[in-house]
């Protein structure tokens, strides 16, 4: 599928209003407004109050749909609702000087469908463990091959459990994730082995910080590989 980060902003930059629908906690077919939304770190969040029933509605959905239609096209925006209090990122979608009754979500694994009565398009608008993130890597074998390099050495490599060795390794397992998608053959599990988190949430939440960082970069040449994996970047 075709990469749509930018499709889906400019549907967004003209329909700033979209609608949800999924199935509610009375197991009947809801729609709700979703009246705001805001770009951090390369993510986008909608925030809600936790009394609202949407909220209820919203967190108890594997799989949410978002739609606007605008004239003879309609562009519905699917994936899995995944929720955060993380302050920083309540900060940049809530006007209040109390976060606490709030939360927001974004969407995992995002696919945009646009259709205009003849003919409907599907674009990704997720890579990997990414939330409507747009990370791009050009298919290219001496990308693919500098990839499964830096993969080997990490996985060979007798590392120091520190903070910025669990940042590099969020960093180097979302490249390999999302160059899997690329090149499924290739071989990220040496990598996994070789991560020094004690968690799988631990591990998630390192990609995470990756992803919210360099979720919207093009990777067409080998030196941006050796950039983004560098501590200089993530300092």
């Amino acid at each position: 599928m075709e990469n749509g980060l930018e499709v889906f902003k400019e549907a967004l930059r003209k329909h700033p209003v979209w609608y949800v629908s999924l199935i509610g906690l009375d197991k009947k077919a809801k729609l709700y407004p979703l009246r705001e939304v805001y770009e951090v770190n390369g993510a986008f969040y909608w925030p809600l109050k936790k009394s609202e029933r949407r909220y209820g509605d919203l967190s108890i959905s594997k799989t949410v749909q978002l739609g606007i239609a605008e004239e003879d096209v309609f562009y519905c925006l699917s994936g899995t609702p995944v929720f955060t209090e993380e302050n920083d990122i309540l900060k940049q979608c809530v006007k209040e000087e109390d976060l606490t009754p709030w939360i927001a979500f974004t969407l995992d694994k995002a696919v945009l469908t646009v259709s205009d009565g003849e003919k409907e398009t599907e674009y990704s608008v997720a890579r990997a463990e990414g939330a409507l993130y747009g990370i791009t890597i050009k298919k290219d074998p001496e990308l693919r091959d500098r990839i499964r390099k830096r993969i080997e050495e990490r996985a060979q490599l007798s590392a120091e459990n520190t903070e910025m060795q669990k940042v590099l390794d969020g960093a180097l397992l979302y490249l390999a994730q999302t160059a899997k998608e690329l090149w499924p053959r290739m071989n990220i599990l040496p990598l996994e082995m070789a991560l020094l988190y004690e968690t799988y949430d631990e591990r998630e939440a390192y990609v995470k910080i990756a992803a919210g960082k360099i979720g919207n970069v093009t990777l067409d040449k080998v030196e941006d590989i050796t950039y983004y994996l560098s501590e200089d970047f993530w300092r």
